[in-house]
């Protein structure tokens, strides 16, 4: 529907009356939502990322669903191939839109993050979701788990030499 506004009516059986009360609904109840803290409420908006790693396998996660470009410029700037990218995880912040939805005031930039009670995004916010997620994903590059109680195989026993070792999570 978002992308063909022109069918939105039809969700309240063709009634255009019906679909403008929703909308201008939605827009109250939003703005009864955040005026009474306007003043107090933060304009920045801290989120969690996280980043795993299961041998040469790359997890990034975090809380919101980016756009493409983020996540083609995310797989980019990361030198490993073997990369995951998880949303939703932990938050639930909407979707993280481009500069390009963000100067046209689409639904993803403008609407969508009132539905979790923030304020829309800015150009900027994609750019520094997908910095933060590389920075954790460098930190658990360069951290070794030897997990307690894991002993590693003689180097002759039985099973894949290639196993040997300190396991790296």
């Amino acid at each position: 529907m978002v992308g063909q506004p022109d069918r939105f009516p039809l969700r309240y059986g063709g009634d255009m009356g019906l679909a403008v009360r929703a909308l201008v609904r939605f827009a109250v109840e939003w703005t009864e939502e955040v005026l009474p803290d306007l003043d107090t409420r933060p304009e920045t908006l801290a989120t969690e990322v996280q980043a795993l790693r299961f041998g040469d396998l790359y997890v990034a996660a975090h809380g919101s669903e980016l756009f493409s470009s983020f996540s083609l410029d995310l797989r980019r700037r990361w030198p490993h191939a073997d990369l995951m990218a998880e949303v939703y995880a932990n938050d639930s912040l909407s979707y993280m839109p481009d500069a390009h939805d963000v100067e046209r005031c689409t639904y993803a930039a403008a609407e969508s993050p009132k539905f979790t009670g923030h304020f829309p995004f800015t150009a900027e916010s994609g750019g520094r979701l997908v910095d933060g997620m590389l920075a954790a994903l460098e930190k658990s590059r360069r951290r070794q788990v030897t997990p307690r109680g894991y002993s590693p195989p003689p180097a002759s026993g039985v099973g894949c030499p290639d196993q040997a070792g300190p396991a790296v999570l």
